[in-house]
């Protein structure tokens, strides 16, 4: 018996030395799923250029209209996306009193930047025209009140800060879910009158639009 024990008090003490000495390896899963994502894009180009403009080609005591120009915007996005353009006009306090491109109101103007002397040089309205998707059918609606409620419209960009510019499938005004949107971009800009303007010296044109991607 006395044998029996002692051999069961060995292999215990051996056991118990395995299990201090036994070591593990660790597998980590990790990982982090993020939202889908959108970038947009000035596919015909970011910069509007009306080149060189003669001073005597404006109108000395009214606005002159320059030529329509144009260019198109891409939105792609990683996934089937509901989002929202929210544009802004990063030289609103340059926007020329009383000078409006044909056509426009005054809350679709943006300003034209600053002349030597602190006069204001014009002012801009940003539209956008057409409009297809990767569904095929879109149209462009508008929110004004944050994305409570939406309604199809001009496509003007506003300068109230506030818009939030959306695109449909077609059945309603409420945006839905994209992966690509591509559309027209139109500028009309209009020049403050030439007695207003300091032009004994270059003039050069400097605004500023920017289109922010955001989401609901």
């Amino acid at each position: 018996m006395k044998r029996i024990i002692g051999v069961g008090l060995l292999s215990v003490a051996a056991l118990s030395s395995v299990n201090a000495h036994a070591a593990k390896a660790e597998l980590k899963v990790i990982g982090t799923i993020t939202p889908a994502a959108c970038v947009p894009n000035f596919a015909g180009g970011a910069t509007i250029d009306y080149g060189n403009i003669p001073a005597g080609t404006l109108n000395k005591t009214s606005k002159t209209d320059l030529p329509v120009k144009t260019t198109t915007i891409n939105i792609t996005c990683d996934a089937p996306t509901t989002f929202y353009l929210k544009p802004a006009d990063e030289r609103a306090a340059t926007v020329a009193t009383g000078v409006l491109p044909t056509g426009t109101t005054a809350i679709a103007v943006y300003g034209l930047g600053a002349a030597p002397g602190g006069a204001n040089i014009g002012a801009y309205a940003v539209q956008i025209t057409g409009g297809v998707a990767d569904t095929g059918i879109t149209s462009r609606t508008q929110s004004i009140d944050g994305g409570t409620t939406w309604g199809i419209w001009n496509g003007r960009f506003s300068n109230t800060g506030t818009q939030l510019i959306g695109f449909t499938n077609g059945a309603n005004a409420n945006p839905a879910p994209h992966t690509t949107i591509t559309a027209d971009i139109s500028v009309i800009t209009a020049i403050a009158p030439a007695d207003t303007l300091p032009l004994t010296n270059d003039i050069i044109l400097d605004g500023l639009t920017t289109v922010e991607v955001v989401y609901p």
